[in-house]
């Protein structure tokens, strides 16, 4: 049919659909097309203009040559002096190379998933480990071989990389299998008679209560505070950061123009990263530099940390936005109904009455304070970003601003366990 794909009116999508039309008819259709058809005609063509303006895109790719060039060894490292001649190889301790396999990188990329091969395997569920639970199998990740720690339990770690080739390489298999498992889902309570038989948790007879990342640390904050958007892709993000960084790193001046829409709220993963000043936000959580690679990163505590979680243009913003989602989302609750949805948004459990009782009392003094100061509460809710109306009651606004940071700062928000 003519008329698929077109949003046009019902009469003139009937008048399409027939072939013998009367001259009133055909008139009709004629000063519909040159009222409507014409100015689509116009914008499609403006559109195509548009098109080709844009800059496409290269991306740079390496390309097999047509006949592999000879390679030698070359001696004491000289390529004036080259030594014998010598071709692409695996090692002949591992599996053999097939021979129907072409001597490339394909051929290698294939020869490395060959389910005969048991490193990949090995080595890939060994760093998920990891990840999950703290620390690996393996406890050097970056050496599985003579040199690095011997597996606590190497009947468990052959048994996820078998059933990592057999379910077809499937990450969400094997990830589910750690997650769902007894191992995974204990309490990190750390008894004294673990403490003293295992205290580096070899037995894997508790969980390990650990840091987040310095990625999650953020996008965890954004999630509690409702202002994280999920976008995916794009080009890097800016997210406020200290005044003037960029000015001083690599001996002259770049502009650092933090993003003021959406993506001021992306998640971790795009934020713009300068090796030589990247963000300090990061870099204070233990983010590596990325001059070289890093497979474990370390975990330290220092006061820099909380002060970033205090200070931090990004965290102050994150607060503000926690403190009027608790008195939107618990609008019809007490105070303690408040606190309550808070805590439970911040840490994902039930509040103690203790922890009611303590926050109930650090609300009441802020309040208290910032009755007698005004212009401190305006000030404080203006430097987060926070549009003050007319009617808002800005004294009790900045009481629930310092309970929502100290909800973003406790241990347990930035920890997982």
């Amino acid at each position: 049919s003519p008329t698929i794909g077109l949003q046009l009116p019902p009469t003139i999508a009937s008048l399409l659909e027939r072939s013998d039309l009367s001259a009133n008819e055909n008139q009709s259709l004629r000063r519909f097309y040159e009222k409507e058809g014409r100015q689509a005609y116009t914008d499609l063509n403006r559109l195509g203009r548009a098109r080709a303006r844009l800059k496409r895109a290269h991306a740079r790719v390496m390309q097999e040559l047509p006949q592999g060039r000879t390679s030698h060894l070359l001696k004491r490292g000289n390529f004036l002096t080259p030594g014998d001649a010598v071709e692409a190889g695996t090692p002949t301790v591992l599996h053999p190379f097939d021979d129907t396999l072409p001597r490339n990188r394909l051929g290698l990329a294939r020869w490395l998933v060959d389910p005969a091969n048991p490193l990949v395997g090995r080595v890939t569920v060994n760093r998920w480990w990891g990840e999950l639970l703290g620390h690996g199998l393996v406890r050097t990740p970056e050496d599985l071989g003579t040199r690095g720690d011997p597996p606590s339990h190497p009947g468990l770690l052959d048994w996820l990389a078998v059933e990592f080739v057999e379910r077809g390489w499937s990450m969400k298999s094997i990830h589910r299998k750690i997650v769902t498992s007894a191992t995974y889902q204990q309490s990190s309570r750390f008894p004294d008679e673990l403490r003293e038989r295992d205290p580096l948790n070899v037995l894997l007879a508790r969980n390990e209560r650990r840091r987040l990342p310095a990625e999650l640390v953020r996008d965890n904050g954004l999630a509690v505070s409702g202002l994280l958007h999920r976008g995916r892709g794009g080009p890097p993000i800016y997210p406020p950061q200290p005044p003037g960084i960029w000015n001083h790193a690599g001996g002259f001046v770049t502009r650092y123009s933090a993003n003021r829409d959406e993506n001021r709220f992306r998640r971790g993963v795009y934020v713009v990263w300068r090796r030589s000043s990247p963000h300090p936000d990061l870099v204070a959580f233990d983010a590596p530099d990325r001059t070289t690679c890093t497979v474990r990163r370390p975990q330290t505590n220092t006061p820099l940390q909380a002060l970033s979680l205090l200070n931090g243009q990004a965290q102050v913003e994150m607060s503000a936005a926690l403190a009027q989602r608790i008195l939107h989302e618990g609008a019809s609750e007490d105070t303690d109904g408040k606190i309550s949805h808070g805590l439970r948004l911040a840490v994902g459990r039930m509040p103690r009455p203790a922890e009611i009782t303590e926050l109930r009392r650090l609300l009441d003094g802020a309040r208290a304070r910032f009755e007698t100061d005004p212009e401190g509460a305006t000030k404080l809710l203006r430097s987060a970003r926070v549009p003050i109306r007319d009617g808002t009651d800005v004294a009790a606004l900045a009481a629930w601003f310092e309970v929502a940071q100290v909800l973003l700062n406790l241990d347990e928000t930035i920890s997982r366990t």
